[in-house]
């Protein structure tokens, strides 16, 4: 974070990295704030993210929605980039 919240790693940037381990059968809501855009990478297993399915090595962006949800039937690792 540009920060260092909760002890995380500093980084140059107006973004945020957060980590999502979604366990099978679960989903997540994510806020994406006026003015951001969010970038998700699904690094390990499948998702869906606006009703898309997407799996490992895939990557959404998200640039004109406040609310995310991404479920998952199988589990999956993603990471979120919350950028300007």
């Amino acid at each position: 974070s540009p920060d260092r919240r909760q002890g995380s790693l500093l980084i140059h940037q107006d973004a945020t990295l957060l980590l999502a381990d979604l366990q099978p059968q679960s989903s997540i809501h994510c806020e994406v704030m006026t003015g951001r855009a969010a970038w998700f990478q699904i690094l390990r297993g499948s998702a869906s993210v606006f009703g898309e399915s997407v799996s490992a090595g895939d990557g959404v962006v998200v640039e004109d929605a406040n609310r995310v949800e991404i479920s998952s039937d199988t589990g999956a690792e993603i990471l979120w980039f919350d950028l300007a």
